[in-house]
């Protein structure tokens, strides 16, 4: 059952004799593919169905995977991700390689990540995430560390790939970094991703990994309590660290708030000659939501007592994170969760940055 067959049919002329032994064509995968209601065997190059195949059909996997130990919404999720987004994953493998390997491969032309959460098999697609899931600062984590990447200067990519526009033969584009063009450009690196065929498709995932490049030069560390239970990879998280500029001061509520006045457990150190609305809160709630402000500047220092117009329903030992207004935190996506002792793990974090994708 695991045979791939083909039959032809050819008319004898005195250009043919024999039985011919080379022939090219294009094949597709046959595999269930998501229609909407359900997993439906069909024709289809979406990198979600070929990678639910690669995990679960014992034709390509000495030890398929059940499909009750994957996460069905988030296959749905990134099938429909990749019909949207116009990804596709077309290769045709004759070496030696490993299951996992196959899999990643087609995970990354949809801009996805395979992961194991909890023993289920997920797709973390990296996208923009509107929704801060967790919040960090002193008061909740146990240490942090920080390492940046220096890359060496390049002004492109240099993609060799099989266009399948151009008769399915090797091509090859140049795609350029930000302010660098053919007439300056002269610093290019090879570049190469199994799988993707379609020059558009290739130019827009070449473009994801420069900004990539670029624009998250740094890992962050942060090792975390209980608190690490509601974050997953992929999450945006925020983070706050004064001794790395990033907001000022930490806090909890000392009690709920009465009028507009909002009472820390510790006074904080203030610059009073600043204007009302210079320095704000981002208050995280026992329920897990939180609400941004402004705060008026008291009129001495160090203060724990502030007047927030429009804040709402702040309660006792909310958690507090106070800076100047719009610069408060950091937002990190995360990229892995490497688990401790007694409930604690290390998220790895990069910056989140819209402009990569």
């Amino acid at each position: 059952d695991c045979g791939a067959f083909i039959g032809m049919k050819i008319q004898a002329t005195d250009q043919l004799s024999g039985t011919p032994d080379v022939f090219n064509f294009i094949a597709q995968s046959i595999v269930p593919d998501w229609d909407g209601n359900a997993w439906t065997p069909a024709a289809t190059n979406n990198p979600a169905s070929l990678l639910r195949y690669v995990l679960t059909d014992p034709c390509t996997n000495a030890r398929p995977l059940d499909v009750s130990r994957l996460d069905d919404a988030a296959f749905v999720a990134f099938h429909d991700w990749c019909v949207a987004s116009g990804f596709t994953f077309n290769q045709y493998i004759d070496s030696n390689t490993t299951v996992f390997a196959v899999a990643n491969s087609i995970a990354s032309a949809g801009r996805g990540r395979l992961l194991t959460i909890d023993g289920t098999w997920t797709v973390v697609i990296d996208k923009p995430q509107s929704v801060i899931n967790q919040y960090f600062t002193p008061r909740n984590t146990i240490s942090f560390s920080a390492s940046k990447v220096f890359p060496e200067e390049f002004h492109g990519f240099r993609v060799r790939f099989i266009s399948e526009v151009e008769d399915w033969k090797n091509s090859e584009m140049i795609v350029y970094r930000d302010g660098w063009d053919a007439d300056t450009a002269d610093l290019l690196e090879g570049f190469s991703l199994a799988g993707v065929t379609d020059p558009d498709h290739m130019w827009r995932l070449t473009r994801y990994f420069i900004k990539s490049a670029e624009l998250q030069p740094e890992t962050f560390s942060l090792e975390v309590d209980i608190e690490q239970l509601v974050v997953t990879p992929g999450d945006r998280v925020a983070w706050m660290e004064e001794s790395l500029l990033i907001g000022l001061a930490a806090a909890r509520a000392r009690s709920d708030q009465v009028g507009t006045t909002i009472v820390l457990d510790t006074a904080l150190e203030i610059d009073t000659g600043q204007a009302n609305g210079y320095y704000g809160m981002t208050v995280r709630q026992a329920d897990g939501s939180s609400q941004s402000f402004a705060v008026d500047t008291p009129l001495a220092s160090p203060a724990d007592t502030f007047n927030a117009p429009t804040a709402t329903a702040v309660k006792a030992d909310d958690l507090v994170l106070f800076g100047v207004f719009g610069q408060i935190h950091q937002d990190l996506i995360v990229r892995d969760i490497l688990p401790g002792s007694e409930m604690s793990a290390t998220l790895v974090c990069l910056p989140y940055d819209e402009r990569i994708y």
